[in-house]
């Protein structure tokens, strides 16, 4: 064959296929509505609920050599009277109905495979016994019809979770089949369906207890069927569940059904391989010896609302397990246990009448009892000393990480649970008695940042208290010890009341964050939820030999704590923070979650500006910091602040009295003061009165101000730092200051000296020259943002001022009158006038005894009167103030 001829031939075969695909593809569309058309129409014959479906497709090359009808996002909701639409009974993404081309070309449309994709199946009873799958017709319903007709030989499931939940039996399972499959001619009366599979238990519950958990399973089954009598029989076949084998055999019918599980001969390590914790299985072997003996039987009567009887026994007797790595081992290990179900809701009962094994400490037994798995109640005895690290290692729990150490422990407890309606579970506490004693236990919560290390002491159990005594714990950074009497158990654990406590602890070191299972930025996100315990009412003496918050060191800290739910008072404080002893009261309430309202009363006698400065970090402020302050202080200071844990203080509803008394104060480099200085130096009204000299002095003296003492009571109200009006006898000049700062950093300053103070104090041939109190005041007012503030010369305190003055004067004139001339007697504002004592100078002279009787001497004087002393002040005042008077502007 030519080359030309062989393109030839490839060129027709090429067109050919193209041909058939194109005559099929347009055959699909033309057929595609009616085919689909029919499909609905023969599903909505057999049921009595709608199916809602998003869109239905026909694909043929897909599926080829078959032609399939694909059902998208199928959901089907209960069949239950008013269910929604979110009530659902089955949703899937696809449910696939393949067929035979050539049937379809037929116009024969038999359904040859079934197959349910990836969704959920609920099957539902109520506590009256209606089901929520009622949903097919009656057969006498169905209307006849020749158009569409089920001719199955496979049926296939993939990644559908089951569900069915039983309320008038209390049984629910909760099953993913990842893979199912059944094979077989469905069409006929009798036939046996092929079944294989592999599914996922997530649970099987009986009322509260969960008797199969998070356990894999696979099946291969031969399902016989008769659709005549309505008999489903199962041979006797092998099923494993964790990989472990077991017979399975059964049947059912209208009438009666029963099934049977029985696993003999099973090796106990290899059950202790398969049934040890997930997250232990890669890395974990146990080897060992002995058998495990297991036998289940369910068996009841169809459609009853009293659900099946079972029958299961378990044991092991004489088995040793080792675990290679630690060379831990268990040995005499003996197990006799039996559940059952005797019809009605509720008989369920377990009696583990005897475990008991032993290890390095010696033998540890018990017994255990449940009954009523509605709400269960546990009955168990405990005795002898176990290895924490070999109970975990072999039966290990969901909640610890890590646990080991040894307990020695005589105890017996019966407890009942109860569900909420909410599902939380509560107990309440029957009886309990006994001790445990742990010795060196160490333990870490999944998902606890913490572990607790070191852990010993005694619990002392006697009916509804418990009694602590030196049980100590190491976390982190912290430690604790306590010691104390805890009562009314049964409430706490039932959630009807909180806990009594009477306690003490001590401790040398509690960091606060450490008392945090996470760290603080992952409670950052998420619904808020309460901080402080609601479950606690008790009293505890506390002594902490150092607690730090955040950096903050608070030092041998003493104190009554009384707990309350959501509240915590501590009274009688005392505690060293910055070299300071400081004693009062803390109160911290959390009224709504995570947002706190503390409130405190604090005193100290003595302490250490610097150090408190340096402590807290400057307050965050830049202005006055430990390098530019020290002195010692007295301090009473009542404090509310509210708090939110997410974002810290709420400044704007911060309120504060602090009443402060200063002394041997020092301020060194000031800013502020050094703005001061440049104001007056960049003024030239300023250095024409003052001089430059003056200045320049005067700016050494501010660098370092020292003042004997300051006393004021400074208050925060909606964000601001009120400073009253306050004195400040300094090294450098005599100050009246006040104003307010923002939380802003907004500022408004008001400073007040006397103008003699800026230059320097000149010495007169009888001595230094003192201030009589009569010079010229001048204000200055400092505003604006601190970072950058304006200064000015204060002209409207100071005619306020002057203001005051005058009527001052006004007074003292009036009460001079009062006292000379006894005017104004009537008035009892009008005070008598009492003289200013100014220190003055003394001048002695000796005259000669002859000379006592000259006529000049003899002459006589002038009455020096209060009056005349006061007018001959104003006169003077009033020629030093024209000599004075004059105004300063930048």
């Amino acid at each position: 064959m030519t080359r030309k001829r062989m393109l030839k031939f490839l060129l027709w075969l090429l067109s050919g296929i193209l041909f058939v695909v194109v005559s099929i593809s347009v055959i699909i569309w033309v057929y595609k509505d009616e085919i689909i058309e029919v499909a609905i129409d023969e599903a909505n014959k057999y049921l009595k609920v709608k199916v809602e479906v998003s869109d239905v497709d026909l694909t043929f090359w897909g599926t080829f050599p078959n032609l399939s009808i694909d059902f998208n996002n199928v959901f089907i909701r209960d069949s239950y009277e008013g269910a929604t639409e979110n009530d659902t009974l089955l949703f899937t993404e696809r449910i696939r109905c393949r067929f035979d081309p050539m049937d379809i070309w037929n116009e024969n449309y038999e359904i040859h495979a079934l197959e349910i994709g990836s969704g959920t199946l609920q099957l539902k009873v109520d506590s009256a016994g209606v089901t929520n799958y009622d949903i097919l017709k009656p057969s006498d319903e169905v209307e006849g019809s020749e158009a569409m007709d089920f001719k199955l030989n496979r049926l296939q499931i993939e990644d559908l979770n089951f569900m069915y939940l039983n309320a008038a039996t209390a049984q629910s399972y909760n099953t993913t089949f990842a893979q199912l499959a059944a094979t077989g001619d469905f069409s006929h009366k009798k036939f046996t369906a092929k079944t294989m599979g592999k599914f996922h238990i997530h649970s099987a519950k009986s009322g509260e207890i969960a008797l199969v958990q998070n356990q894999p399973a696979e099946l291969s089954l031969g399902i016989l069927i008769d659709i005549d009598s309505g008999s489903v029989t199962i041979p006797a076949s092998t099923v494993y569940i964790s990989d472990l084998p077991f017979n399975f055999y059964g049947d059912f019918d209208t009438s009666a059904y029963s099934f049977h599980l029985n696993g003999k001969g099973l090796k106990l390590e290899e059950v202790a391989n398969k049934l040890a914790p997930e997250k232990t299985q890669e890395f974990r072997t146990y080897s060992g010896k002995g058998n495990v003996e297991f036998k289940f039987d369910v068996s009841g009567v169809s459609h009853s609302l009293l659900g099946p009887d079972i029958a299961c026994s378990f044991g092991v007797k004489d088995g040793m397990l080792k675990e290679p790595s630690s060379g831990i081992s268990l040995r005499d290990i003996n197990v006799n246990g039996v559940f059952s179900r005797k019809g009605e809701k509720g008989s369920e009962r377990l009696d583990i009448n005897q475990f008991s094994f032993a290890s390095t400490l010696g033998i540890f037994s018990g017994d255990l009892r449940i009954r009523n798995f509605l709400n269960p109640i546990y009955d168990a005895n405990a005795k002898g000393a176990i290895d924490l690290k070999v109970l975990h290692q072999f039966f290990g729990t969901r909640f610890l990480e890590k646990l080991n150490g040894k307990a020695d422990m005589n105890a017996k407890i019966k407890v009942q649970q109860f569900v909420d309606e909410n599902g939380f579970s509560n107990y309440d506490l029957i009886t309990a008695s006994g001790n445990v004693d742990l010795s060196n236990v160490t333990l870490q919560a999944i998902n606890d940042k913490r572990e607790f290390h070191g852990v010993s002491g005694s619990l002392l159990f006697r009916d509804n208290e418990l009694g602590v005594k030196q049980l100590k714990v190491k976390f982190l950074e912290s430690d604790l010890r306590l010691d104390g009497h805890f009562s009314n158990l049964n409430g706490f654990l039932n959630g009807s009341s909180p806990l009594i406590a009477e306690a003490s602890v001590r401790s040398s070191n509690i960091k606060v964050s450490d008392l945090s299972s996470s760290e603080k930025q992952d409670k950052m996100v998420g619904e808020r939820s309460f901080i402080l315990p609601n479950t606690v009412d008790g009293t505890m003496e506390m002594n902490i030999g150092n607690l730090e918050y955040e950096g903050h060191q608070f030092k041998n800290c003493e104190g009554r704590i009384r707990v309350l739910p959501r509240h915590i008072k501590i009274d009688r404080f005392h505690f060293t923070n910055a070299a300071s002893r400081i004693s009062g009261m803390v109160d911290i309430h959390e009224k709504r979650p995570e947002i706190m309202e503390l409130s405190c009363n604090l005193v100290s006698n003595k302490i250490e500006m610097s150090e408190v400065f340096k402590e807290w970090n400057n307050f965050d402020q830049t202005v006055i910091t430990s390098e530019n302050l020290s002195g010692d202080a007295q301090l009473n200071l009542e404090l509310f602040v509210p708090f939110d844990f997410r974002n810290g203080a709420i400044t704007n509803q911060i309120a504060m009295t602090a009443a402060l008394r200063v002394t041997n104060g020092r301020l060194r480099n000031v800013s502020a003061f050094q703005e001061i200085v440049k104001s007056l130096q960049s003024s030239a009204a300023a250095k024409l009165a003052i001089g430059k000299e003056n200045i320049k002095t005067f700016s050494s003296k501010l660098q370092d101000l020292r003042f004997e003492s300051l006393e004021n009571t400074i208050a925060i109200r909606n964000s601001i730092i009120t400073i009253p009006s306050m004195s400040v006898k300094s090294s450098a000049l005599d100050l009246e200051v006040s104003g307010k700062h923002h939380f802003n950093n907004d500022i408004d300053y008001r400073f007040g000296f006397r103008f003699r103070d800026l230059k320097q104090k000149k010495e007169s041939e009888f001595g230094n020259i003192v201030d009589d109190g009569t010079g010229k005041v001048v204000f200055l007012r400092m505003y604006g943002n601190m970072s950058d503030p304006n200064i000015e010369w204060d002209k409207e305190t100071s005619r306020e001022e002057r203001k005051e003055k005058n009527e001052q004067e006004a007074e003292d004139l009036k009460s001079m009158l009062k006292s000379e001339f006894g005017l104004f007697k009537n008035d009892t504002t009008v005070k008598s006038y009492v003289q200013e004592k100014r220190p003055k100078e003394e001048i002695s002279i000796e005259f000669d005894v002859l000379e006592s009787n000259d006529s000049i001497i003899k002459q006589k004087t002038k009455k020096d009167t209060k009056l005349n002393r006061a007018l001959e002040k104003w006169k003077e005042e009033a020629e030093g103030a024209k000599k004075e008077e004059f105004e300063i502007d930048d």
